[in-house]
C-alpha cells in the first residue's frame, strides 16, 4: 500500500483515479497544485507518491517539484502528461521528477509507476524512453548539437516537437521576445533559415522517427503549427528513408 497524494486538474479524472486506486487498498488523498496545500497533504506520511499535472497555469510543474523535493526529501513525484512533448521536456530537463504518466495510461500502468518511484526507481513509459533516448544520446556526441546550451537545447526539441512560440513561452515562463532570441541563436548555430527546416534537421539526425511523428501529431492537445504539421504528415509517410533506432 501506498500514500498518495492527487493534484489533477481534471476533477473527473481526479475522481475516478480515487475511487480505483482506493479498491486497491492504497491510502489516497486529494489536494489542490497550491504548494502549501500538497505540504500539509504530505506531512503525515514517510514517502508520499504525488500524482500532479500542469493544471494551473501559474504554476511551473518543474518548479513546484523542484520546492517539494527540497521540503520533503522523500516525495517522490509522477508527472502526469497530456502533452508528448511536455513530457519529453520534462524527462530531457527536469531530474527532480521521479516518473511519467501519458495521457493514454491505464491502471495496470499507474499501479506499475506508482510501485517503481515508491521504491525510489524512476517509471518512464516506453513511448517516453524511446523519444527522448535519442536527444541524449546525440546532444552528447554530434558536434552540431553538443555546442548547444541547455536551453538552447530544451527550445530546440520543443520546436521540432511542434510547439508555437507562445506555447513554448508559456511552458517555460518567459517571454515570447526571449523564445525568439534563443530561435535566432539556433538559426544562426544550426545553419538553418527557420522551424521547418529545425524540425528537418531533427528528422535527419535521428531525433525524430515516423513512428514519433505521427504520436506527436495524433497527440491530445498537441497544437502543431501549420507548417510543421504539414512537414510532419510528409516525413511520416516517407517509407523509403531509413533511419537506425
Amino acid at each position: 500500500m501506498s500514500d498518495i497524494i492527487l493534484a489533477l486538474r481534471s476533477q473527473i479524472r481526479q475522481a475516478g483515479l480515487l475511487s480505483e486506486l482506493t479498491k486497491l487498498k492504497h491510502n489516497v488523498v486529494t489536494a489542490s497544485h497550491h504548494r502549501n496545500d500538497l505540504f500539509k497533504a504530505a506531512q503525515p506520511y514517510k514517502v508520499p507518491v504525488l500524482i500532479f499535472d500542469e493544471g494551473n497555469a501559474d504554476i511551473s510543474l518543474r518548479a513546484l517539484a523542484r520546492s517539494l523535493k527540497q521540503h520533503h526529501k522523500r516525495f517522490r513525484i509522477l508527472a502526469w502528461c497530456d502533452n508528448l512533448s511536455h513530457a519529453m521536456d520534462l524527462r530531457l530537463h527536469e531530474k527532480s521528477i521521479d516518473g511519467f504518466l501519458l495521457a493514454n495510461s491505464e491502471l495496470d500502468e499507474i499501479e506499475k509507476a506508482i510501485r517503481t518511484v515508491t521504491i525510489g526507481s524512476v517509471y518512464v513509459p516506453t513511448l517516453l524512453a524511446e523519444a527522448t533516448k535519442r536527444y541524449r544520446k546525440i546532444n552528447e556526441i554530434h558536434p552540431l548539437f553538443s555546442g548547444l546550451s541547455r536551453r538552447e537545447s530544451q527550445i530546440f526539441q520543443l520546436i521540432a516537437t511542434g510547439l508555437t512560440v507562445p506555447e513554448i513561452a508559456n511552458r517555460l515562463f518567459i517571454s515570447r521576445k526571449t523564445v525568439n532570441t534563443f530561435r535566432y541563436r539556433l538559426f544562426r548555430k544550426l545553419h538553418v533559415e527557420g522551424d521547418v527546416q529545425l524540425a528537418h534537421l531533427a528528422y535527419q539526425h535521428g531525433l525524430l522517427t515516423p513512428s514519433l511523428l505521427k504520436r506527436l501529431a495524433m497527440y491530445p492537445q498537441l497544437s502543431l503549427p501549420a507548417a510543421n504539421e504539414s512537414m510532419t504528415q510528409q516525413v511520416a509517410e516517407r517509407k523509403s528513408l531509413s533511419y537506425r533506432p
